[in-house]
């Protein structure tokens, strides 16, 4: 608020030119109308949103939400500026983050019987809030490395063939080993 005895008579519009950090600018504009008789103190108020950033997480094979996935947010420093778990819709909710600003995610740990997704993510909040970039990410899939390596030798065995099976007995997948000596299973989740 700033006071003013040298406010000439006229009519004035008064809006927000810069709004507090995490919000976003107000659209409001008032008049103020001051004569010679105007000898009280003109009030304004003016109301602003906060910033939100909906970040959601969904199961790689149903595309239903992943309720109990720990996701943090950095600022381009590196710093952790926003953590939470998300929802049963899947979803976090980051209030009051900065705009104009460019912002980092990655989910730290996944709920049981999800795969935690290693990748991070980014986004920006514009200055008019607008939020572009990632915002929805789901699990990664689960591998299962199998190696294989000479006894004697202890060098990789390339082309020898694993079978992965449920606990029935039922085979889901086969993999031969590379020249590495690996087979890899990957595994969705409710496979």
């Amino acid at each position: 608020v700033a006071e003013s005895p040298l406010i000439p008579c006229g009519e004035w519009v008064i809006f927000e030119s810069k709004p507090a950090t995490g919000y976003l600018p107000s659209e409001e504009r008032q008049v103020a109308l001051i004569d010679a008789n105007t000898t009280e103190t003109l009030t304004f108020a003016f109301q602003n949103r906060p910033t939100e950033v909906v970040l959601t997480k969904t199961d790689l094979t149903t595309g239903a939400p992943v309720p109990g996935a720990t996701i943090e947010i950095y600022d381009t420093d590196g710093n952790v500026v926003f953590t939470d778990v998300t929802s049963e819709t899947g979803q976090v909710h980051a209030f009051r983050l900065p705009a104009d600003a460019h912002y980092t995610f990655r989910e730290t740990l996944s709920p049981n019987g999800h795969a935690l997704n290693p990748d991070t993510f980014s986004f920006e909040i514009l200055p008019d809030g607008t939020v572009s970039g990632v915002t929805d990410f789901t699990d990664d899939v689960s591998r299962i490395r199998v190696l294989k390596i000479d006894a004697v030798t202890k060098k990789p065995l390339a082309g020898v063939s694993f079978g992965l099976y449920t606990q029935s007995g039922e085979q889901l997948q086969v993999q031969k080993t590379n020249s590495e000596g690996i087979a890899e299973f990957i595994v969705e989740q409710g496979t």
